[in-house]
């Protein structure tokens, strides 16, 4: 995974191939798993900046996710290899 642009709200991006346990009968990828692999290039952004989810999450601290925003501009279908980019911002309030 890598960053993408400058600033506090840099784009990270990583790189998954769909796999066929994540697809549905005609071999797209079922839409709920776009969030679970969002979700894990979030961890690995928090790890390529050094700081380990496991260690938040027994610090007690919780990262919560107050908006989710996806954009399906074509199925991802079974074998191809998909960028999922994410950025983390500061929520207000």
């Amino acid at each position: 995974g890598g960053e993408e642009g400058g600033g506090g709200n840099a784009w990270f991006a990583i790189e998954k191939t769909v796999m066929p346990h994540e697809t549905d009968y005609s071999g797209h990828m079922w839409h709920g798993n776009y969030i679970a692999w969002l979700e894990e290039a979030r961890v690995m952004l928090l790890d390529n900046k050094g700081v380990s989810y496991a260690e938040i999450v027994a610090a007690g601290v919780a990262l919560v996710v107050a908006e989710v925003a996806v954009r399906y501009r074509r199925p991802a279908l079974l074998g191809e290899t998909v960028a999922i980019r994410v950025r983390v911002r500061r929520g207000g309030g």
